[in-house]
């Protein structure tokens, strides 16, 4: 099943440990537990007021971020189960990252690509109980599915879609901006989220923490717009430069080896409140009105400021502008 999006969740992220912290909006706390204890997780998407930060109800458990750390479901996700004795195999030699090296349990932000090295679908791996988990964007699931499953041919491996009774969760805390993703059953977290260890946060504010976490998300729109070094995926582990060849592996090493990386994750912020906040795939301008970006996804801070993931022209200093060149965006990272 694919959920659609909401207007106001739009995504996007860069580097970890620069912009705002989550202790600014550690007060707009939000009730998801009420979705996941009802048979149909769509019924949260259908919640206007938990999915804009501004009307998000505090709850009467306040918590610190600090010492307790967050959670929440990545809702608008597609949970696809990978299985068959050549599925490792399968996946090395179709993905950017080197799954050799992802962990039992833990999870990586990695891509597929096209040919021509732009990405083509972003999506959380994680390894689990010998089955390997592909969380990826809700709009571009069905797409996804339908591509990668031409390259299998005779190969044992099966994809399946399982997020009717699976969720995809990020977890972290404000301190010490650690991010981390891991699996749950929809039927355990409607019985057992009292008892988290974590604050239940709403999907406004989880948006916030991953663009801060500098986590980048496409959608439909964005789909093979952009090399992963473009997304940073080259900063983390998304991207091999040692494990073999892979779609568009050859261009996209050729970028590395010239040095040659052109456009970059960034975080804008508005320079105040804005009556229309840009969208994915809106354009970034400079002062003359010349295009030196994309906007990926944006969200609002309590104080009603946009903060704006985009990728960026490496060369490009401020002013930056949005909405055709009304509404002034300053950087609030390097």
């Amino acid at each position: 099943m694919v959920y659609r999006s909401l207007k106001a969740r739009k995504e996007g992220a860069p580097r970890p440990g620069t912009g705002y912290r989550l202790s600014e909006v550690s007060n707009h706390l939000g009730k998801w537990d009420e979705v996941l204890n009802t048979p149909e997780k769509a019924l949260y998407l259908q919640d206007e007021k938990a999915d804009t930060i501004n009307q998000v109800e505090r709850t009467s458990e306040k918590k610190n971020f600090s010492e307790k750390g967050f959670k929440y479901p990545l809702l608008n996700t597609t949970v696809v189960a990978t299985t068959g004795k050549d599925v490792e195999q399968f996946l090395q030699s179709q993905l950017t990252c080197d799954l050799s090296k992802i962990e039992e349990n833990k999870t990586l932000l990695t891509s597929w690509c096209a040919p021509n090295g732009r990405v083509k679908h972003l999506f959380n791996i994680i390894k689990f109980k010998k089955v390997i988990y592909l969380a990826i964007h809700g709009d571009l699931a069905e797409k996804f599915l339908s591509q990668i499953r031409i390259y299998v041919l005779n190969s044992d491996v099966v994809f399946k879609d399982v997020s009717e009774s699976t969720l995809i969760f990020l977890t972290g805390k404000s301190n010490n901006h650690e991010a981390k993703w891991h699996l749950g059953s929809v039927s355990d977290t409607r019985k057992n989220w009292q008892s988290a260890t974590e604050v239940p946060v709403t999907q406004a504010t989880g948006t916030l923490f991953e663009i801060n976490q500098s986590i980048p998300k496409l959608n439909l729109q964005l789909s093979e717009k952009f090399l992963p070094q473009e997304l940073n995926l080259d900063i983390g582990n998304g991207l091999s430069f040692e494990k073999g060849c892979f779609p568009g592996q050859e261009i996209i090493a050729r970028v590395k080896y010239r040095g040659n990386v052109k456009r970059r994750l960034r975080i804008l912020q508005s320079a105040q409140a804005l009556a229309s906040p840009p969208e994915a795939g809106d354009i970034v301008t400079d002062g003359a009105g010349k295009k030196i970006g994309t906007v990926l996804r944006v969200a609002l801070k309590p104080d009603a400021l946009c903060v704006v993931q985009s990728v960026l022209d490496v060369s490009a200093t401020e002013p930056f502008y949005c909405n055709d060149n009304s509404d002034k965006l300053v950087a609030i990272n390097s």
